[in-house]
């Protein structure tokens, strides 16, 4: 009973942490309040801290293995505890504070979701959730074109902006790929779904969200590749280098000339300038920053929005938002954990067999590329923090076994009075 209603609540989370439905409201607020009311909405915070809430009971049940994780995934846990911190030193205490509980809340939920979701269980919950959300986007914009659609005519559905819906369709995407290459009974089903998020994708005009889901697409003929002897996968990355940093280099070197081509401008549809301003903005607290998740309901982002005539509500950069939020100290704890978690879900990439395994190498794959051009992983409540928490806390306990497994087919032969293997 238990573990069906935990599934429901994890179901619910997951589809409204894609910002669905609750998108069309905040988008309403922030038209009439002001660009931060999209963030800062006092109801869904309650309706997320009730879910958190019945999480977190679930957890206390099996508090001693979550605790264990939770020292396990040290990184992580220092991170969200910095977070909180800086509540001591924030430009508004109360709205980090408040903010800080839900990145606590969405980080304690995907420790549940590790818990007791693999990867093949949530590859599935989120491509469910995704299709729905389309499906209900489809819905919105023959019954009420208006809210569906942005002034300039691009399909936003059920989300607060059209490129929230790119992003979400590109997630999508991913997973069902997985799922249809994976999943033998799900396979007809992600068949089906595939071309409605690639419609849904294309129709939202987001080329950034186009890249990405090619590029994805593109990595996962390449999966039994990571199985090989580390001999032959070395070589092989080698060759990979050789092509694509010549490539790399031509592509920067015409930059101006490529992103014409796809159709954006050469400030990168304004990034340019933000960057300039958040870089200098971040020289002002460089070691512990302005506080989580506050800066941009400050007086000095209203004059940056001024300033660049567009109402911008982070700094569409992952890096520069946490030095923004947290400074140099809070970025250093975060990589050190990124790293660490890139390397353990490498590992059990290539101790796997089937698609699954690779997901978690996959999805912080699909966080770095996005987060480039965007900031869409450090904000609580969401579905990538979400699941990145969830990923971090897996890719732990599953090294944890591998190396236990390791150790036991190590020591197995000793005890059995044999020579151990040389």
């Amino acid at each position: 009973m238990k573990n069906s209603f935990g599934r429901i609540i994890v179901c619910i989370l997951v589809f409204f942490s894609t910002g669905a439905i609750t998108g069309i409201y905040s988008g309403q607020e922030a038209l009439t309040q002001g660009t931060t009311a999209a963030a800062s909405n006092v109801g869904l915070e309650i309706f997320f801290g009730c879910i958190y809430a019945v999480l977190l009971a679930f957890l206390f049940t099996e508090r001693h293995r979550a605790l264990t994780l939770l020292w396990r995934e040290k990184w992580m846990t220092l991170f969200i505890l910095f977070a909180m911190l800086s509540t001591a030193w924030s430009i508004s205490p109360e709205e980090t504070f408040r903010r800080s509980l839900g990145l606590l809340g969405t980080t304690l939920a995907g420790l549940y979701i590790a818990m007791h979701f693999e990867p093949k269980q949530q590859v599935r919950i989120i491509s469910a959730c995704i299709v729905l959300a389309g499906v209900l986007s489809i819905v919105l914009y023959v019954m009420w074109p208006k809210i569906a659609l942005t002034p300039d005519g691009y399909l936003q559905g059920v989300f607060f902006q059209k490129n929230t819906l790119g992003r979400i369709m590109c997630l999508g995407i991913l997973c069902l790929v997985f799922v249809a290459v994976g999943h033998r009974k799900n396979r007809m089903a992600a068949l089906f779904a595939i071309p409605l998020c690639i419609g849904l994708l294309a129709v939202t005009g987001s080329v950034t969200a186009m890249l990405v889901t090619g590029g994805l697409i593109l990595l996962v003929p390449f999966v039994p590749v990571i199985r090989w002897p580390a001999g032959r996968l070395v070589a092989f990355c080698a060759a990979a280098a050789a092509v694509l940093i010549p490539v790399a280099i031509l592509i920067v070197a015409n930059a101006e000339t490529v992103l014409r081509t796809l159709g954006k401008e050469s400030t990168l549809t304004g990034r340019l300038p933000l960057w300039r301003l958040v870089r200098d903005e971040i020289a002002t607290m460089p070691f512990v920053g302005h506080g989580y998740a506050v800066f941009w309901a400050s007086a000095t982002a209203d004059r940056f929005r001024q300033a660049l005539r567009w109402d911008v509500m982070n700094s569409h950069n992952l890096f520069l938002e946490m030095l923004l939020g947290l400074g140099f100290l809070g970025l250093i704890i975060f990589l050190i954990g990124l790293l660490r978690n890139f390397i353990l879900a490498f590992r059990i990439a290539r101790a796997g067999e089937g698609i699954d395994s690779v997901w978690p190498l996959f999805f912080l794959i699909f966080c770095l590329l996005w987060d480039i051009t965007d900031s869409t992983l450090f904000i609580n409540n969401s579905i990538f923090w979400l699941f990145y928490t969830a990923t971090a806390f897996y890719v732990v306990e599953q090294n944890a076994y591998l190396k236990a497994e390791a150790r036991e087919e190590y020591e197995v032969p000793e005890a059995l009075g044999e020579p151990l293997p040389s």
